[in-house]
């Protein structure tokens, strides 16, 4: 089982780390003599990856895990997946977001048969969750995903999530989009060749998410290009977007006091990535207080799909840029966008309305 791909071949490596390629994938490998042979799943320069590493270096003090799992129970099937490739592969909020929900079936019904869980019963456990209609889908979904991989992997027959509908969420509209006042208002409170513009910058004229933004460096740029491969829920999305002028400006101004090899753009004072999304959103957050904008990045992702749309980008325009998969999700901005036409050339016809 293999841990994510690695990124950046110029990162220096702490002891004993190797990187591998298998399945025209690199991953890194802890070898040392006398001690078990391990993959890595984190990324380097994250607080997992240390944790990691701490246990490989201390393998041969540690008295190996009982593993009390029921062959056939929904825990099993829960280890397996999570120590599968594809688990392995997923990103980082992703994996944690998942085990999350299966700790509270597993939890509930430690030694219940993988087979016992019914379409019947993943409708109760959405149901209880009706309150929270985000949380109970992704509830669903991430018990989806589990039995799908078990399908695939032969240990399931079907996938009780299969049929299940989703709730209707609470609040329409989504997470709340940024206007072009409150871009420039944070324009104002953080000046060109700070790293605050810098990822404004990032996000406006890239649409990234925080998974992204975080880890994206000089390494993702090419001959006035950046790239990278998106990655959202099971898969991967190749992104290729020309950089503007904006975002070079802000590329070019921006010079931190410490600039590792490979080093993300936004990267810690110590030239280190942030060690998780969450800890890079709570970054953004702060700056965000700091210029009197009460949203989050995504906020931005969404306006600059609105902002696309109404300059008359297609559907597939969109999805290129925003690496959307399916053509359903970039619709909604430019059906937004027509309404607006349609709105605007109906109300002009109106205008000679005589009464």
């Amino acid at each position: 089982m293999g841990g994510p791909e690695l990124t950046d071949p110029d990162m220096k490596l702490p002891p004993y780390i190797y990187r591998q390629k298998t399945n025209g994938r690199t991953r890194l490998r802890f070898e040392k003599r006398g001690l078990p042979k391990r993959w890595i799943h984190a990324r380097p320069g994250t607080n997992e990856f240390l944790d990691e590493y701490r246990a490989c270096l201390d393998g041969e003090r540690r008295e190996p895990k009982v593993d009390h799992v029921k062959s056939g129970t929904i825990a099993a099937l829960v280890r397996q997946y999570e120590r599968s490739a594809a688990f392995g592969e997923l990103g980082e909020a992703t994996r944690k977001q998942r085990s999350r929900v299966y700790a509270i079936v597993t939890a509930k019904v430690p030694d219940a048969p993988a087979a016992s869980l019914t379409s019947k019963k993943v409708r109760e456990l959405r149901d209880n969750r009706a309150a929270t209609p985000v949380a109970a889908n992704n509830f669903v979904k991430c018990l989806g995903y589990l039995y799908r991989w078990g399908q695939e992997s032969g240990l399931v027959d079907r996938n009780p999530a299969d049929g299940v509908a989703r709730l209707k969420p609470l609040r329409k509209g989504g997470i709340p989009v940024w206007t072009m006042d409150e871009v420039k208002a944070f324009r104002r409170a953080h000046a060109v060749g700070t790293k605050a513009h810098l990822a404004l910058c990032l996000f406006l004229f890239t649409g990234a998410r925080i998974s992204d933004a975080r880890v994206l460096g000089r390494h993702n740029v090419r001959d006035g290009w950046i790239a990278w491969k998106q990655k959202k829920g099971g898969g991967e999305v190749e992104v290729s977007i020309p950089i503007l002028a904006p975002l070079q400006e802000a590329i070019d101004a921006y010079r931190p006091k410490v600039q590792g090899i490979g080093a993300p753009f936004l990267a810690k004072q110590n030239g280190q990535a942030h060690a998780s999304e969450k800890s890079f959103a709570n970054w953004f957050a702060k700056q965000c207080g700091g210029a009197g904008v009460e949203k989050s990045a995504h906020g931005i992702r969404k306006a600059l799909g609105g902002l696309l749309a109404d300059m008359g980008c297609s559907e597939h325009e969109i999805m290129a840029i925003l690496g959307h998969t399916n053509p359903r999700t970039s619709a909604i901005y430019t059906r937004s966008a027509r309404r607006k036409s349609l709105a605007e050339s109906g109300a002009e016809k109106l205008r000679g309305f005589k009464w």
